[in-house]
């Protein structure tokens, strides 16, 4: 008799715990497989219908004429609390331009 009632129990925690995984495994509880499949399905043409205009909307960007408006140098680029450690003190250590500029004062 208690070899019966252990089996029973078995059974019935293995039946709980096969119950609790399978709906552990959704997000929602309560939702039937047809509901899945239908919202998954949903979900493949919204994506298989965006892909194509997120595409068509990166090139047409992409071929657009990017006109950049230089207006030359603003007073706030040229900020120096200390001059830099070399050459004159006032040129990047790649400014190229600057450097042959004060050379040629």
């Amino acid at each position: 008799m208690s070899m019966a009632m252990i089996r029973s129990a078995a059974r019935r925690v293995g039946s709980r715990a096969q119950v609790q995984v399978s709906r552990r495994a959704f997000s929602t509880p309560g939702a039937s497989m047809e509901e899945y499949a239908a919202e998954s399905a949903k979900w493949k043409k919204i994506s298989v219908m965006a892909v194509p205009v997120i595409a068509i909307f990166g090139v047409v960007q992409l071929t657009k004429d990017h006109s950049h408006h230089h207006t030359g140098p603003q007073k706030y680029n040229k900020i120096r609390s200390k001059p830099f450690p070399w050459g004159n003190g006032q040129c990047g250590l790649f400014d190229g331009e600057c450097k042959r500029k004060a050379a040629g004062h």
